[in-house]
């Protein structure tokens, strides 16, 4: 069974936050706690709701449950680079992962081609998977 984990978007305060609860009501919107840490180093802890339709002052993130090459955890909207070690198979270098159809793919916005994550992230898929940003921090590296 996959980790059910979280990461937040910060809109006020443009950060990446580490989600430690999430609160759910029939009665009231979805309460968040999220913990971040401030350029002076300390950790700042806030809550934000978010009604039916996900809206708010944050953007939840879902960890895909894989890793890139270097171990680190794959997030929706993570953008992540694929090298491919079989000639026939040519990847776009460059995806954003996304939640689709109850599962997490690898979407290359610019030429339309995408795969499901699992696929290239398996051990004997023959792809390099790196996570090298999000679509938060580093919009600039979906650009052609």
């Amino acid at each position: 069974m996959r980790e059910a984990k979280f990461r937040a978007w910060d809109k006020n305060a443009y950060r990446m936050a580490e989600v430690t609860q999430i609160i759910f009501s029939k009665v009231q919107h979805t309460l968040v706690k999220y913990r971040y840490k401030t350029d002076n180093g300390k950790v700042k802890d806030e809550t934000s709701h978010i009604d039916e339709k996900g809206h708010g002052t944050i953007v939840l993130m879902q960890y895909t449950g894989e890793r890139d090459v270097n171990g680190k955890e794959i997030y929706e909207g993570d953008i992540v680079k694929v090298d491919t070690k079989i000639p026939h198979k040519k990847y776009p270098k460059v995806f954003k992962v996304e939640f689709r159809d109850a599962g997490f793919i690898a979407n290359n916005i610019i030429e339309g081609w995408y795969d499901d994550l699992i696929n290239i992230t398996f051990p004997n898929s023959n792809a390099v998977v790196t996570v090298i940003g999000n679509i938060y921090e580093d919009p600039e590296l979906l650009e052609v």
